[in-house]
Protein backbone atom coordinates (compact mmCIF):
# COMPACT_ATOMS: atom_id res chain seq x y z
CA UNK A 1 0.00 0.00 0.00
CA UNK A 2 1.45 3.61 -1.01
CA UNK A 3 0.93 6.23 1.42
CA UNK A 4 0.80 9.66 -0.31
CA UNK A 5 0.59 13.15 1.76
CA UNK A 6 -2.11 15.06 0.80
CA UNK A 7 -1.56 18.89 1.32
CA UNK A 8 -4.79 21.12 2.13
CA UNK A 9 -4.85 21.61 -1.58
CA UNK A 10 -4.71 18.54 -2.29
CA UNK A 11 -7.57 17.17 -0.13
CA UNK A 12 -10.11 20.09 -2.05
CA UNK A 13 -9.54 18.89 -5.25
CA UNK A 14 -9.77 14.81 -4.01
CA UNK A 15 -13.34 16.28 -1.73
CA UNK A 16 -14.25 17.74 -5.10
CA UNK A 17 -13.77 14.55 -7.35
CA UNK A 18 -15.12 12.34 -4.11
CA UNK A 19 -18.42 14.18 -5.25
CA UNK A 20 -18.00 14.05 -9.10
CA UNK A 21 -15.60 11.50 -10.45
CA UNK A 22 -15.88 12.22 -13.79
CA UNK A 23 -13.87 15.09 -13.47
CA UNK A 24 -10.72 13.37 -11.55
CA UNK A 25 -7.68 13.72 -14.58
CA UNK A 26 -4.47 12.99 -14.51
CA UNK A 27 -3.38 16.36 -14.24
CA UNK A 28 -4.42 16.48 -10.71
CA UNK A 29 -2.65 13.78 -9.43
CA UNK A 30 0.63 14.33 -7.37
CA UNK A 31 2.99 11.80 -8.89
CA UNK A 32 5.80 13.41 -6.91
CA UNK A 33 4.66 12.39 -3.52
CA UNK A 34 3.71 8.90 -5.27
CA UNK A 35 7.70 8.46 -7.28
CA UNK A 36 9.33 9.60 -4.04
CA UNK A 37 8.62 7.24 -1.48
CA UNK A 38 11.40 6.29 1.00
CA UNK A 39 11.29 1.90 1.54
CA UNK A 40 12.95 1.49 4.66
CA UNK A 41 12.91 -2.71 4.54
CA UNK A 42 13.63 -3.80 0.87
CA UNK A 43 13.39 -7.54 2.21
CA UNK A 44 10.33 -8.66 0.72
CA UNK A 45 10.49 -12.20 0.57
CA UNK A 46 11.60 -11.73 4.12
CA UNK A 47 8.17 -10.00 5.00
CA UNK A 48 6.14 -12.63 2.97
CA UNK A 49 7.87 -15.69 5.10
CA UNK A 50 7.20 -13.58 7.91
CA UNK A 51 3.67 -12.87 7.55
CA UNK A 52 3.24 -16.68 6.05
CA UNK A 53 4.53 -17.63 9.53
CA UNK A 54 2.53 -15.11 11.79
CA UNK A 55 -0.63 -16.47 9.75
CA UNK A 56 0.16 -19.98 10.55
CA UNK A 57 1.16 -19.25 14.66
CA UNK A 58 -2.08 -16.85 14.91
CA UNK A 59 -4.17 -19.77 14.44
CA UNK A 60 -5.80 -17.84 11.13
CA UNK A 61 -5.52 -20.64 8.78
CA UNK A 62 -8.05 -22.84 11.05
CA UNK A 63 -10.36 -19.33 10.82
CA UNK A 64 -9.79 -19.46 6.94
CA UNK A 65 -10.46 -23.17 6.51
CA UNK A 66 -13.30 -23.49 8.93
CA UNK A 67 -15.16 -20.48 6.67
CA UNK A 68 -14.52 -22.11 3.39
CA UNK A 69 -15.98 -25.40 4.59
CA UNK A 70 -18.88 -23.32 5.94
CA UNK A 71 -19.28 -21.09 3.19
CA UNK A 72 -19.09 -24.09 0.80
CA UNK A 73 -21.94 -26.42 3.16
CA UNK A 74 -24.25 -22.82 2.64
CA UNK A 75 -23.76 -22.63 -0.64
CA UNK A 76 -24.53 -26.09 -0.86
CA UNK A 77 -27.29 -25.57 0.99
CA UNK A 78 -28.86 -22.47 -0.68
CA UNK A 79 -27.80 -23.99 -4.29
Amino acid sequence: MILVELSLNNYLIWSDHLINPAMLTWQDLDIGSILAQSVRDTNVLGQMVDMWNTFIRSGQVWALLIGFVLGYLLRGITA
